[in-house]
């Protein structure tokens, strides 16, 4: 019994074995694609119909499933159970099983500065999801529009740098854009209190 196979501009049905898209349909589709999302999803059609599942989630390894979250400035790390959402955090180690190593991060600490991101959600006691770029909201009430917000002693952020002690290091981690949504800025330079 000889297997047919079916080839471009024909859509996947339950008797097809293939459905691979030309370089050309690839690169039309991220050409009228509106938004990344939406090209996101083409690709991952894609996918399902090369697995031949109708439930993606099952069959594409976890590390693809999580490229979404990576894509959207916020990566997947261990945290002591200690380290709360809102918390600012330094790297303190190699990743582990595909994982950043986190700690929260604290300005009279030179080994636990300088804060890379600010631990957006915690899944277990010392799983969190990790903000490194974009826009950390709801996270924070009570900030001042506009106003620019450093690492404070609680590892939370601080507007200006009067309340950092001296010889505390002084990290700029955002502009707050709302009361409750800080945009990360994060400087990689510290200047430390004389």
């Amino acid at each position: 019994m000889a297997r047919q196979l079916l080839r471009l501009r024909q859509s996947r049905t339950s008797d097809t074995y293939d459905d691979q898209k030309t370089p050309a349909e690839i690169l039309q589709a991220e050409l009228l694609a509106l938004s990344a999302e939406e090209y996101t999803n083409f690709i991952i059609s894609q996918i399902r119909q090369i697995l031949g599942t109708a439930d993606w989630k099952e069959s594409v390894p976890a590390t693809l499933a999580e490229l979404a979250v990576v894509d959207q400035g916020v990566v997947l790390a261990n945290c002591l159970s200690t380290d709360a959402v809102g918390d600012f955090v330094c790297v303190t180690g190699d990743m582990v099983a595909g994982r950043y190593q986190a700690e929260k991060a604290d300005v009279t600490n030179r080994a636990k500065m300088p804060a890379w991101g600010v631990i957006e959600s915690k899944s277990a006691a010392t799983d969190c999801a990790v903000r490194y770029r974009g826009i950390a909201a709801g996270l924070y009430t009570g900030l001042t529009p506009g106003g620019l917000y450093f690492v404070g002693l609680d590892s939370r952020p601080v507007l200006g740098i009067a309340s950092i002690p001296p010889r505390g290091f002084r990290q700029h981690v955002g502009v707050a854009i709302a009361e409750d949504s800080l945009l990360l800025e994060r400087a990689t330079e510290m200047i430390r209190g004389a």
